[in-house]
């Protein structure tokens, strides 16, 4: 698609745009851009008319709506996903286990607290990963369902 429409700003091929602004497509569109901007003014005069709260409202949809909507189309994408949870899941099971047992046993030295310390980063930032993961696979989601 973006070989044919480069291919009229280089001279090989119909420049789209100016195609674009000689249909008549386009004088369609603008009659109608010309026609909500009459009616938007039209409506703005009258002053006994007051606007409707929620066509001045900044969302669509309520908060609560949102996050409800939001959250049913993760968990079904979720479910129809098992493999990926199952992943993350694992990863944290064995990621621990392996700290876990790597740091077992740690004494009440310096180098044993130190020991203890480091486990508890590393803990973190594995997590912290797969928080990042999620949420991102999350907000995939979100873009290709909107």
């Amino acid at each position: 698609m973006l070989e044919i429409v480069n291919n009229g700003s280089q001279g090989k091929g119909p420049d789209w745009h100016e195609t674009w602004k000689k249909s008549e497509e386009v004088k369609t569109v603008s009659k109608q851009i010309d026609e909500l901007h009459e009616k938007a003014k039209g409506r703005g005069q009258d002053t006994d008319e007051k606007p409707d709260p929620d066509e001045q409202a900044e969302f669509a949809m309520p908060l609560t709506t949102q996050i409800k909507v939001v959250t049913q189309r993760v968990f079904q994408q979720y479910w129809r996903m098992p493999e990926y949870v199952m992943a993350k899941w694992m990863l944290g099971l064995v990621s621990a286990l392996f700290i876990g047992f790597s740091f077992f046993h740690s004494d009440n030295s310096t180098q044993g607290i130190q020991n203890i310390i480091f486990s508890a980063f590393m803990i973190v930032t594995i997590f912290s990963s797969l928080v990042q993961q999620v949420s991102l696979f999350q907000f995939d989601l979100i873009l290709v369902h909107d």
